[in-house]
């Protein structure tokens, strides 16, 4: 009896002095740094992308519900059309429509949609050759949806390119 004693008596002991003891390994990692705050995949100079003539913001709640009277806005070279509607008739599914162009056939648009402190896409009104590698991500098109939610500011930026002959 007096053996097991001794057992319990020494094991909890030791079991003690262990839970005490630093782990075999070391102390603990350190908690894992926070995550960098998103940051826009291009310079910005005063609130917008840098080499971006323009920009137009406007509240998703305040533009027109179906693509029959757009809220259409216009400026120098180009034209930006955009509603609110559903997808493919889907009426669970309501998306802001986007569509911009170029006034001319001789220019193009290289424009960006940016809502919720990031970029949600590029595109390029026409095909053409990236120059730069801030072109990498571009897709080719002049019109964009992305889920409408009230209240939610979206900004368009862009720049004129002349076309290539």
């Amino acid at each position: 009896m007096a053996a097991l004693f001794r057992f319990i008596f020494t094991f909890g002991f030791l079991s003690l002095a262990l839970s005490q003891s630093e782990p075999v390994n070391g102390p603990p990692p350190p908690p894992p740094p926070p995550a960098p705050a998103r940051e826009l995949p291009w310079l910005v100079a005063f609130g917008r992308p840098t080499d971006y003539e323009a920009y137009w913001s406007f509240n998703t709640s305040t533009i027109a519900d179906g693509p029959l009277q757009p809220t259409k806005w216009e400026k120098d070279d180009i034209i930006v059309n955009v509603f609110t509607g559903p997808v493919n008739g889907n009426d669970n599914q309501n998306m802001v429509h986007i569509h911009v162009e170029s006034t001319s056939s001789r220019r193009e648009v290289l424009w960006q949609v940016y809502g919720d402190g990031g970029i949600v896409t590029r595109y390029t009104s026409l095909e053409h050759e990236p120059e730069t590698s801030e072109l990498r991500s571009t897709t080719v098109g002049t019109f964009a949806m992305i889920p409408h939610r009230p209240d939610k500011k979206i900004t368009l930026f862009w720049r004129i390119i002349r076309r290539r002959s």
